[in-house]
């Protein structure tokens, strides 16, 4: 389940089914997994964050801190908030947040927009 958020800047909020093995060897999220879903909601709140055309962004940069071990149970849920929008870059900050609604991870990713040829 996927959707958009109220509110005065752009964002994302995804829920994915917890899948046993999105676990690591300590039987916590995997970092790579959460980076793949923050990179995920990151693209989307900035694709859509334009108006009613979506436009295609691709990330230049992650940068992702760990906070504290992520719990792989029902369903995980992840934001993503639209910082800055110009015609070619955006900034959203992500969070892969705990059943607590504790985040577990947070992210700041730096997208550039696609030329369609």
């Amino acid at each position: 389940m996927t959707g958009p958020c109220t509110g005065r800047r752009a964002c994302l909020r995804m829920r994915r089914h917890a899948d046993p093995g999105m676990r690591n060897v300590l039987g916590t999220l995997h970092g790579g997994v959460s980076l793949a879903f923050s990179e995920l909601a990151a693209r989307r709140a900035a694709e859509f964050s334009g108006g009613s055309s979506p436009e295609k962004f691709l990330p230049s940069s992650i940068r992702m801190s760990y906070l504290r071990p992520g719990i792989v149970e029902g369903h995980l849920r992840v934001t993503a908030d639209v910082i800055h929008r110009s015609r070619t870059i955006a900034t959203v900050e992500t969070r892969v947040l705990n059943p607590d609604g504790k985040a577990a991870t947070l992210g700041l990713v730096t997208l550039h927009r696609v030329e369609q040829a």
